[in-house]
């Protein structure tokens, strides 16, 4: 993406947690999207996130596109790591430890 020969930057979408860029690839002459993520760990943020990307790929559904980055996606409560608080306090931080296939119907 970075390689002039390889990629025409044309736009850019900076939104609350996630950054998209959009241009061509010049060998397929492709129009084509990358957007990097890093989701809030409570599922409310998420919710948020979610329903912003869906939008986002509504209006470049004619492209093909990569979502990628950090989903901050927890399968077990012991791989929780640097949250501090009390028990309490790290529910509220990460209410809900929403499944892979959750953000799938969305994207």
């Amino acid at each position: 993406m970075w390689h002039k020969e390889k990629f025409i930057y044309d736009s850019h979408i900076m939104g609350n947690r996630f950054i998209a860029v959009v241009g061509q690839h010049i060998k397929s002459s492709c129009m084509c999207f990358v957007v990097n993520v890093y989701a809030a760990c409570n599922y409310r943020d998420k919710v948020v996130l979610w329903e912003a990307l869906t939008s986002f790929k509504r209006s470049y559904q004619n492209m093909v596109g990569c979502f990628c980055g950090d989903f901050n996606a927890i399968r077990k409560e012991d791989a929780r790591k640097g949250v501090r608080g009390s028990p309490s306090q790290r529910k509220e931080r990460c209410e809900r430890k929403p499944q892979p296939e959750e953000g799938n119907k969305w994207l």
